[in-house]
């Protein structure tokens, strides 16, 4: 078995997104069997987030040579990483909305922590509130 800091259940409940020590995703069965690590060293600030199709998964990873984090997604099976976020700051802690249309995830790019929203292709990026007050995690429910 995987050896977890966090973990999310997949939306079956068949699969868990592990965030490991050496900051890797990696699958595993409920039972904990069959672990596939699907990203390379520091990739996650927070766990891993199962989209609602499960075909899916969002990440935190840093960049090369960068002290800033951003938002990723890649297919379940770890192909097809894409970035979605490029701040220049901490963006950080996504969320998959229950429908799959869109993405809740934590940004430092006002200076202080807050919510953000954009679409699964990463556009449309917007602040939801405009207050002193600093988000951390977001959930949808």
């Amino acid at each position: 078995m995987a050896d977890g800091q966090s973990a999310r259940w997949s939306p079956d409940g068949r699969r868990l997104a592990l965030s490991d020590r050496g900051g890797d995703v990696v699958i595993v069965n409920a039972d904990g069997s069959d672990p596939v690590r699907l990203t390379a060293s520091r990739a996650l600030e927070q766990p891993a987030a199962w989209s609602p199709d499960r075909k899916q998964i969002l990440f935190t990873r840093w960049p090369p040579g960068s002290s800033n984090s951003d938002v990723y997604v890649m297919d379940a099976d770890g192909r097809h990483v894409r970035r979605l976020t490029r701040s220049g700051s901490e963006d950080i802690a996504a969320a998959w909305s229950p429908d799959g249309s869109r993405i809740l995830f934590t940004s430092t790019r006002t200076g202080l922590s807050q919510l953000f929203l954009m679409r699964p292709d990463g556009s449309h990026q917007r602040r939801l509130l405009r207050s002193g007050i600093n988000a951390l995690e977001p959930s949808w429910g």
